[in-house]
């Protein structure tokens, strides 16, 4: 079952679902929205916009960036870096690989 975060994008366990927003949170597939915004919790991957997508379990917060919660930190701009197997690109978005 999912959940609503209180910025509306949806939480979904299984299944993908794809919010006013155009934001999705899938924890099984990942799948790349319009706006380029897509969060897989087994293989990250870097999108053409730059966000990271990151493995294991994702939280949203309120600017609608994926945070990994079992190997992730949180940075100023409130951007995921994963620690574990992750990179830092120039615009300080971390790739979780």
């Amino acid at each position: 079952m999912g959940r609503l975060e209180p910025n509306g994008i949806g939480v979904c366990p299984k299944l993908a679902q794809l919010k006013p927003n155009g934001v999705t949170v899938c924890p099984e597939l990942a799948q790349l929205k319009p706006n380029g915004v897509a969060v897989c919790p087994k293989l990250a991957q870097l999108k053409p916009n730059g966000v990271a997508v990151c493995p294991q379990l994702a939280q949203l917060k309120p600017n609608g960036v994926a945070v990994c919660p079992k190997f992730g930190q949180l940075k100023p701009n409130g951007v995921a870096v994963c620690p574990k197997l992750g990179q830092l690109k120039p615009n300080g978005v971390a790739v979780c690989l």
